[in-house]
């Protein structure tokens, strides 16, 4: 017996007790409003189908395709006007099968400006997923030259420019991944108009070879000055993630207004771990 049930543009289809289908056409990405930051509006629309056979008990086997074409993000800027951030569209697809669980998506910003994902859990059951012996493989990779975006994300900046790439690969288990790779942002840029600053030369280098901790180097220059931030975090939940951060700047211009002009010259070490934090400098 076939059921299809229509809400707006969404149908779905049973086409017997074992197999299920889902269509999607053209929702309007509007409705993740709730979810996004106050202000940042989307607007473009997602399209899917997606089929499931249960005729294996004790499992679901299917696939799936998401698509969504071109569309934008709008924000808004310090002067009250709001500005987009474009993308040119993307998709995510997947399957379920006995050989296990497959994912992979991509979404083009712009030519130069993609981000790409895959992984692998080989043999899994999604009903059945132990985490603990799961094998995993994933990769991601993330290469963004405009930030406007993070204007957004980040009150009181302005004219934010510079490059993001991220490029990580995953293995090991569910429960315990080992992820390597790095994170940078390379020859950024921003503007602060309330304490009438322009910080450039920008650049963040974070880097991963296994799960045990996280390197993290920042650098930026305001005015004459500079400042230099390194950190080290040690994943370790039950000594309370120890993580040790090093500052130390030259005349590194912090306030350029006619109440405050102010420069710092910061020499510090901090120690945190659990609750302690332990200041020298």
């Amino acid at each position: 017996r076939r059921h299809t049930r229509y809400i707006g543009d969404w149908s779905s289809d049973v086409c017997s007790s074992d197999l299920s289908q889902f269509e999607i056409h053209k929702l309007p990405l509007q409705l993740l409003g709730p979810w996004l930051p106050p202000d940042l509006k989307i607007e473009g629309v997602v399209n899917s189908h997606l089929e499931f056979n249960l005729t294996t008990p004790g499992s679901i086997l299917g696939q799936g395709q998401v698509s969504f074409p071109a569309g934008n993000l709008s924000y808004p800027l310090l002067e009250g006007e709001r500005d987009s951030w474009n993308y040119n569209g993307g998709t995510f697809n997947f399957t379920l099968t006995d050989q296990g669980i497959q994912a992979k998506s991509e979404i083009t910003i712009s030519e130069n400006e993609r981000f790409q994902f895959e992984a692998k859990l080989p043999n899994a059951n999604i009903l059945l997923l132990d985490y603990k012996k799961q094998i995993l493989y994933a990769k991601a990779k993330l290469t963004v030259n405009d930030l406007s975006l993070a204007e957004a994300l980040l009150p009181e900046t302005q004219d934010i420019k510079g490059k993001v790439e991220l490029d990580l690969s995953i293995e090991g288990t569910l429960d315990q991944p080992q992820v390597h790779g790095h994170a940078r942002l390379v020859d950024a840029e921003l503007k602060i108009p309330r304490l009438g600053l322009f910080i450039d030369q920008i650049n963040l280098n974070t880097r991963t070879n296994n799960s045990q901790q996280i390197d993290s180097t920042l650098s930026a220059r305001s005015g004459d000055g500079i400042i230099t931030i390194k950190t080290n975090t040690v994943f370790d939940k039950a000594s309370g993630w120890p993580t040790n951060i090093q500052i130390q700047g030259d005349q590194f211009k912090a306030s350029q207004i006619p109440e405050a002009h102010i420069h710092i010259s910061p020499d510090l070490k901090i120690k945190v771990q659990k609750n302690t934090i332990n200041v020298q400098g």
